[in-house]
């Protein structure tokens, strides 16, 4: 892949920040990010005991559900979240007699939002932790590209690529978009790391959402979706 001001592997330098939990490196990352933003954070490790609810991924799956709440576009949307935090008992599930009431099963249809990149190629986005974990685990084939932002909560995304490897401009477009929808939507710079779907794996008991992945590269890019087509279902 040719080096470009979009991508991370162009020389430049290394700074490691190090130092026990709660002396202020974030406060020290978040403050260089904000005056530099050509500047990418990647939180590599930490040798700290986790905090209370790290441990089952309690933490970040509450801080996946509140991105996708921030950028639910529809009472579908909500209401699939509500389901889905039902499900994982965050909150009570309330029943009305009607709810109650035997209901004509529905066909059930993947929860994302569906693009086309310049090159015509589908994009597809998870709308939910669980959708995310369907897309990614379930429909999208080995060959597709898995996008998401670099340690920051959002989107799984999903190039189509039916054998054929995306271009430079299909990843930077679908970049921008996992950016956008993420955590880090209003950022002037974004970190997304990129893989072949081979490359993410499930751990064992983990929640939805919640995924592990090496053989990445990392786009640095400004959120945003103008450049896309969406697919009106």
């Amino acid at each position: 892949m040719k080096k470009t001001d979009t991508m991370i592997g162009r020389s430049g330098r290394l700074f490691v920040v190090s130092g026990p939990s709660g002396v202020g490196k974030g406060t020290i990352c978040r403050a260089l990010t904000e005056k530099f933003p050509e500047i990418a954070l990647s939180v590599s490790v930490t040798t700290r005991e986790p905090r209370k609810g790290e441990a089952e991924g309690v933490i970040s799956f509450i801080e996946h559900a509140l991105v996708m709440l921030d950028n639910a576009e529809s009472e579908t949307d909500i209401a699939a979240l509500r389901a889905e935090l039902e499900e994982a008992g965050f909150i009570t599930k309330k029943e009305s007699k009607a709810d109650r009431v035997k209901k004509v099963k529905k066909p059930h249809t993947l929860n994302v939002h569906r693009y086309n990149l310049g090159s015509g190629k589908e994009l597809l986005i998870g709308r939910s932790n669980s959708a995310n974990d369907e897309l990614t685990m379930k429909y999208a084939s080995n060959s597709d590209m898995w996008l998401h932002t670099n340690t920051i909560p959002g989107s799984h995304c999903i190039i189509r690529c039916a054998g054929a490897e995306p271009t430079e401009a299909d990843i930077k477009e679908a970049a921008e978009a996992a950016a956008y929808y993420s955590k880090a939507r209003n950022s002037s710079k974004v970190a997304v790391d990129y893989c072949k779907v081979k490359n993410v794996r499930k751990p064992a008991g983990a929640r939805p959402g919640m995924v592990i992945y090496d053989n990445y590269k990392t786009a640095i890019v400004e959120p945003g979706i103008a450049s896309l087509t969406r697919i009106k279902l």
